[in-house]
């Protein structure tokens, strides 16, 4: 079997918290890359912008929601699933919708909550 087809991701949804840069923004656009559809999550939206933005030169779909997972909030990661379901392109999400996306299924979460 070739490599490329061992990691093939097309029509795969990959949700990756601090996606907005670092190891997190690695991973996802290697995900990416690998055929994913990305929804990247990060406590700030211009950090979003910029990684989203990087993201779509390399005809990678991105979905972008603000979230703040080290917030200790039990709720934390519940919020960021209901932020993306009920996203609309223009607020807290770049270019595509959820609707466009399909169904949520997370594939990695490089982030460790509580790290700041």
């Amino acid at each position: 079997m070739q490599a490329s087809k061992l990691f093939d991701l097309s029509g795969k949804i990959a949700l990756v918290t601090g996606g907005s840069r670092g190891i997190g923004f690695q991973m996802a656009e290697a995900l990416g890359e690998m055929g994913a559809k990305l929804a990247i999550s990060a406590r700030k939206q211009h950090e979003l912008d910029a990684a989203s933005a990087s993201l779509q030169k390399k005809n990678i779909e991105v979905l972008t929601v603000v979230n703040d997972l080290g917030s200790a909030s039990p709720g934390a990661a519940e919020s960021l699933v209901t932020a993306f379901s009920t996203a609309t392109a223009g607020s807290t999400c770049s270019s595509t919708t959820p609707e466009q996306f399909g169904e949520l299924r997370p594939l990695r979460t490089p982030r460790r909550l509580g790290a700041r």
